[in-house]
């Protein structure tokens, strides 16, 4: 598959690969439970297909029965085993044989784990019979078989089976799998694998089941007399606890997080060390893009603009689409080979971005409290100020997922989404402008994107990239008074700043400036020496964003917080304390930062410099903007010094006034 040919494998948190964990099961024979979860393309089914090339995969694919969707690749008898589940469920539900709703819960859970019993024998026969056919066959060629007309065979032995009782079920399964494991597996391991495994959740007894967990604690029902939203749960459950009891390494796939949740795989609740989720996916490059295209055409003397390669980067599949459109095209075409690689690329973008377009409609169409919108809103942002850095808590991440739209990441235990791939940021800003749905966000990107353009940032820049674009902006107001500077009209500024200019000539870190030390030593060095014009990059631990000296007496900083929500105030607190030159190396007002600091807050307070300062232009750049109050610009003064210091504050509201276009380069 090319989502591997890379030799890059998809791992948990550990580092463990699919194949790895597979192995180490069959070395300490406890077999584990492994769910994979990701976005559509990210490379989830070529993981169990690259497995199948060293081991026995019995294969699963989930499908609605009630859909009339149709797929390159089905599974007939999942389809069958649904609709089975489903009326043998609604017969025992009419029958009445039960006194209560956990008695109903358990007959449904018993009654579908006799038909899973069934169809997993059945399909363990049919590698059976290919062995006993076979006697050399290999995993690879088993995984075929299942997708090439395997299922007719598997169909009629599930039609047999039915006829018999369940405990001479359980004791064929038993026969069948120590008849594999001693003559035919040798050493080789068993796994089951439930592709597209979200499928068994929603679509089939959706919600008529209730979660084990809940049975246990006793706490599923609502004031009503209702199971609780939260406790209900579907087909998924019986699913995997039938096939987790089977002696092979059981693999889920999907799109849900809620397949990690041990509690859908009940018969492992007392055992969660079994579960291993693996959500970490390896990305294409436009370097690895070349890697597989040249497997398939020579691409030496062809050129593919950098704009068309860059939005094809993210997650395999897109690649893999192009080459699916070069193989496919008509070799007897007389277009030239650069054209026709133009052509793959160019098609391929226009089928995904319609792909997207649908999915993200969905997304936008039922948001109901407009928490989607905003969150969507978000992340084009911070894709386009920190590509893909930026991490979103994970409330809505079912959908996002889902819709292809993000990935995830795993921090300590929990899981995060980021946008992190251009032609679904392309498409995302595209349908939020043409729905209108969030003027604000709508002339907040509008700013950005003109600033970007502007000011030449390159999207491909590495690091943090709100920071030097609010510096460089910064600099656009040279050679212009204080008291002209579009954030500061109207305010009743101090006498010291009557004739004074904005004037920044140089930004540099200190090394930078020549200062022989390094980190924080040389920022002391810069702030006990100031140069006017120039604006210092504080390491951490000086505090600020930025600072720079009109002269000795006064002097400029920012304070730069860009959050995923409204800022807390204490996160504003702390961002106003950290402009005060001043407190340089402090944590807050009069707390040193750490105690192995100490000195050089000594030192710097030993320079006179913080006493010498009387009035300090400090400015806050807070995004989206401040919870509760929002804070105003004004003048401060600290009537025991008689020190006046300018407070400005840019949010969403006001950015305009800050990412001012109104004036010439200065």
């Amino acid at each position: 598959m090319l989502g591997t040919m890379l030799d890059r494998h998809p791992m948990t948190r550990n580092g463990s690969t699919l194949r790895e964990i597979v192995e180490s099961d069959i070395r300490n024979e406890a077999f584990s439970l492994v769910t994979i979860i990701g976005r559509s393309g990210s490379g989830k089914t070529a993981t169990v297909i690259e497995l199948a090339k060293y081991h026995f995969v019995i294969y699963f694919l989930c499908t609605d029965p009630r859909s009339e969707q149709t797929f390159e690749v089905t599974d007939p008898n999942f389809v069958q085993l649904g609709k089975d589940v489903e009326n043998m469920c609604i017969a025992f539900t009419n029958s009445g044989q039960y006194s209560g709703l956990k008695e109903l819960d358990t007959g449904l859970k018993t009654v579908a784990a006799e038909r899973i019993e069934i169809e997993f024998l059945a399909r363990l026969i049919f590698l059976w019979i290919l062995f006993r056919k076979y006697p050399q066959l290999t995993p690879e060629q088993f995984f075929r078989e299942q997708l090439n007309g395997g299922a007719k065979t598997v169909e009629t032995v599930v039609t047999k089976l039915r006829k018999y009782h369940c405990e001479t079920i359980n004791s064929m399964l038993s026969y069948v799998e120590d008849h594999l494991s001693n003559g035919y597996l040798q050493g080789r391991g068993l796994a089951i694998a439930l592709d597209e495994a979200q499928v068994a959740i929603h679509n089939i007894l959706g919600g008529k089941l209730i979660s084990p967990r809940a049975l246990m604690n006793k706490d599923f029902l609502d004031h009503k007399g209702h199971v609780q939203d939260d406790a209900r749960r579907g087909f998924f459950t019986p699913l995997s606890a039938t096939l987790g009891f089977q002696r092979a390494t059981l693999i889920t796939l999907g799109t849900s997080l809620s397949l990690q949740d041990a509690d859908h795989v009940y018969n492992a609740i007392d055992k969660e060390t079994r579960l291993k989720t693996i959500m970490h996916f390896s990305t294409f490059n436009e370097q690895d893009q070349r890697d597989v295209l040249s497997e398939v055409i020579d691409i030496s003397d062809c050129y593919i603009p950098a704009a068309k390669r860059r939005m094809l980067t993210g997650r395999p599949h897109f690649s893999i689409r192009v080459v699916e459109r070069l193989i496919t095209f008509n070799h007897s075409d007389q277009n030239s080979k650069q054209r026709r690689l133009e052509n793959a690329f160019d098609e391929t973008i226009s089928q995904i971005k319609t792909d997207l377009e649908h999915k993200v409609q969905e997304l936008i169409t039922s948001d109901k409290s407009g928490e989607i919108v905003k969150l969507l809103s978000r992340m084009v942002i911070a894709h386009k100020l920190w590509i893909g850095k930026v991490w979103f808590a994970n409330e809505t991440s079912d959908d996002f997922i889902q819709k292809s739209l993000c990935s995830l990441r795993e921090k300590y235990s929990d899981v995060y989404l980021t946008m992190d791939e251009p032609l679904v940021v392309e498409v995302v800003e595209k349908k939020l402008r043409e729905l209108d749905v969030d003027a604000t966000y709508v002339q907040y990107l509008d700013q950005f994107n003109r600033l970007i353009e502007n000011l030449g940032v390159k999207s491909t820049a590495n690091g943090d990239m709100l920071e030097p674009l609010i510096r460089r902006s910064l600099q656009r107001f040279n050679d212009i008074d204080l008291a002209n500077l579009p954030f500061l009209k109207g305010i009743k500024l101090p006498s010291w700043c009557i004739g004074l200019k904005l004037q920044i000539d140089e930004i540099n870190t200190a090394p930078g400036f020549g200062f022989n030390d390094e980190g924080i030593k040389a920022d002391l060095e810069f702030l006990k020496a100031p140069s006017p014009y120039k604006m210092l990059i504080e390491s951490p631990g000086t505090r600020h964003n930025g600072a720079w000296f009109f002269n000795n007496h006064y002097a400029g900083s920012l304070a730069i917080k860009l959050y995923t929500e409204p800022l807390e105030e204490f996160v504003h607190k702390k961002n106003e304390t950290s402009s005060d030159l001043r407190g340089s190396f402090l944590k807050s007002d009069d707390i040193s930062r750490k105690e192995s600091l100490q000195n050089i807050r000594d030192e710097f307070v030993a320079s006179g410099v913080p006493a010498r300062i009387k009035g300090i232009l400090r400015i806050h750049l807070e995004f989206p903007s401040v919870s509760g109050t929002r804070p105003v610009t004004r003048v401060e003064t600290d009537r025991t010094t008689g020190e006046e210091d300018i407070m400005v504050y840019i949010d969403s509201e006001n950015m305009d006034e800050f990412f001012y276009e109104g004036i010439p380069e200065n």
